[in-house]
């Protein structure tokens, strides 16, 4: 402990230092009077039986300084709360807190509010402290940044295990959509760099040194890696020898493992990839960065949980992500405070859903789950496709097969990079056909095929041919979705007036109708609604788009009939949201125009209306070929 004075006063002055246990009776522990002098260090001390700090047991003692002048008068007085404990690593690669091994249940949080973005009040970090109490959590990793100072107090009063984290990160410098490719990586090994980095390293290290709390010092966030980071450690580890240091982009650059991190580290390491890991491992492991909690999707944290008990290497790791990054705001349709994502506000760009990854809502409070619909992480595990057909096969698509025809040429692979480099921009031609192959996601699979010809006058026709299949069921719609990022201003079509269906059209009038906006009818219910039987012809007028560089003013797009008459319906939503919904102020704000062209529609009621199924005549029949076509221009 070396408390350091301000240098501007009379080196004859001397400090009182009483070292203060926080008791009822206040039983002083330690109590000494020493020469001021730039350092002042109490060194050689033995104390009986210390009450070492820890999780279960946050126990705190009173550091007390008083600066006393020649006189004996006080001039100065700090006082600060710390506690005693020791984190090493044994030769087994072990991480020890006080002789027993230490397991970490965190999670990543950045500061924020609902209605104050960044900016977050004491109240609330002290409601996350409960949250973490209520809830196991006994870590939290400060992402990817260093926290507002009372943060650290009340985690050190608290026994909250901190990876306290430097404020780096240079993502997009060693990525190349998406792809590793450090070439233009900083900091890395550039000279220049060094010091400002190393800065940052120093400045998280003065303002938080005195923290028990912090059991880690993480040198940043995926900055990949080199001489810079390492001596950012350095730099902890030459003045801190009681904290282990942390830094989970070293993978990329194993050549300085040994310079960098005294922690196997890695985000959202697999399970398997974990325990090949621990099989033979070099360092204690740590996630940094796991569970990706997109929409609340929590699955498969018991296989983590295994690797706790099997390897005492392995010491958990920090959830990703705490508190959803949303804002409240008010409904104008609905009426009421609703909190809003990336993307909800027209923003461009956005992280869209993305920032829905906490385990609670933006406005803190817990969020509920019994049946969970499918995530990011899902769909990159194809648990989507697995399971698909519990929803239905209408909300993933598996494509098998893309082929492209430039006039009479066809190409064996797709023209895609490489294969595009030959390429100029003096290419031309009059037709170009792309055909998409589609497999269902049913039990039995069948096949789809859509293919789009396009003509040099900007004409586009597409054709869907669906494959009949034994022992499917009836389909409700064969048809094609299409989604414009803004609301239609309105739409005109020719054929039959009002909402119609194969069984409900037999009173409708056939002529051309003008409609202002995206009507959707006031069912108790929402539900199908806004099919458009046997039409010719659709324009749909929008006066928006989604780029700012486009002016003002009406642009249109028509759809017409091929050799039949087509189906569609045009909402501001789909058919999975208007499903999802109990009762109308439950839809989203209305902010997007969700077209329908469907080839066949499946009746919407029985002879009785509240039990019998749809008749025979009704049905689509999934063991026959459908086909349909329609021009887009």
């Amino acid at each position: 402990m070396s408390p350091k004075s301000s240098g501007l006063i009379n080196c004859q002055l001397t400090v009182i230092i009483p070292f203060t246990k926080i008791t009822v009776n206040g039983k002083t522990l330690l109590n000494k009077k020493l020469p001021l002098k730039s350092t002042v260090e109490i060194e050689n001390e033995t104390f009986a039986n210390v009450h070492l700090w820890d999780n279960h047991d946050p126990y705190l003692y009173q550091l007390i300084i008083e600066v006393h002048d020649q006189d004996g008068k006080l001039v100065e007085l700090i006082s600060y709360q710390f506690g005693f404990r020791k984190i090493e690593i044994t030769k087994d690669h072990v991480v020890l807190l006080n002789g027993k091994r230490i397991i970490i249940n965190g999670v990543n949080r950045h500061e924020w509010d609902a209605k104050r973005p960044r900016s977050i009040t004491l109240a609330d970090m002290k409601e996350d402290i409960a949250t973490f109490k209520h809830n196991n959590i006994n870590a939290v990793r400060t992402c990817h940044y260093p926290n507002q100072i009372p943060w650290y107090y009340l985690c050190d009063q608290n026994g909250i295990y901190m990876m306290a984290e430097n404020n780096l990160e240079s993502h997009g410098t060693w990525q190349k959509f998406g792809q590793v490719e450090a070439t233009s990586n900083v900091p890395g090994s550039i000279p220049e760099w060094r010091e400002v980095v190393v800065e940052r390293a120093r400045s998280n290290y003065e303002t938080f040194k005195n923290h028990t709390t912090i059991l880690f010092w993480s040198l940043g966030n995926e900055s990949y890696a080199g001489s810079n980071i390492a001596a950012m450690n350095k730099l902890y580890k030459d003045h801190d020898s009681f904290r282990l240091t942390h830094y989970g982009g070293v993978f990329h650059a194993p050549e300085f493992k040994k310079e960098i991190s005294e922690l196997e580290s890695c985000m959202y390491l697999p399970p398997k990839e974990a325990e090949e890991y621990l099989q033979n491992p070099k360092k204690p492991l740590v996630e940094c960065e796991y569970m990706h909690d997109m929409g609340n999707s929590d699955g498969g944290m018991g296989s983590y949980i295994k690797l706790i008990d099997k390897y005492p290497q392995y010491i958990g790791g920090f959830i990703w992500y705490f508190i959803d990054q949303a804002l409240l705001v008010h409904d104008p349709v609905s009426g009421q405070d609703v909190l809003r994502y990336g993307g909800d506000f027209d923003d461009r760009h956005s992280d869209y859903e993305f920032s829905g990854d906490g385990l609670m809502f933006a406005d803190r409070t817990p969020t509920p789950t019994f049946w969970r619909a499918t995530t990011d992480n899902d769909c990159g595990s194809d648990f989507n496709k697995k399971a698909a057909q519990w929803l239905s096969a209408d909300m993933f698509t598996k494509c098998v097969g893309i082929h492209v025809q430039v006039d009479d040429h066809q190409f064996d692979e797709l023209p895609v990079t490489p294969i595009n480099n030959q390429f100029s921009n003096q290419e031309f031609a009059h037709k170009v056909k792309v055909a998409f192959d589609y497999e269902t996601l049913t039990t039995p699979a069948t096949k789809v095929k859509i293919s789009y010809n396009i003509n040099d006058a900007g004409h586009m026709t597409i054709t869907m041919h669906y494959f009949g299949k034994k022992g499917l069921l009836p389909l409700p719609v064969i048809g094609m979705r299409f989604i414009m990022p803004t609301k239609a201003k309105s739409f005109d079509y020719t054929g039959l007036s009002g909402e119609t269906y194969p069984d409900r059209m037999a009173g409708a009038e056939r002529r051309t109708f003008h409609i202002d906006g995206l009507p959707v009818t006031k069912y108790l219910v929402p539900q199908e609604n806004g099919m458009h039987m046997q039409t010719n012809e659709l324009i749909i007028t929008c006066n928006s788009t989604q780029n700012n560089a486009d002016k003002d003013g009406d642009f249109s797009l028509k759809i017409t009939q091929t050799k039949q008459s087509f189906n569609f319906s045009l909402l501001p939503y789909t058919a999975e949201e208007l499903e999802n919904t109990t009762h109308i102020e439950e839809l989203p704000l209305a902010r997007r125009s969700v077209l329908v062209i469907a080839g066949a529609v499946r009746g919407v009621g029985g002879i009785d209306s509240w039990g019998s199924d749809v008749e025979e005549q009704y049905h689509i029949d999934p063991e026959q070929d459908h086909e349909f076509s329609f021009t887009l221009n």
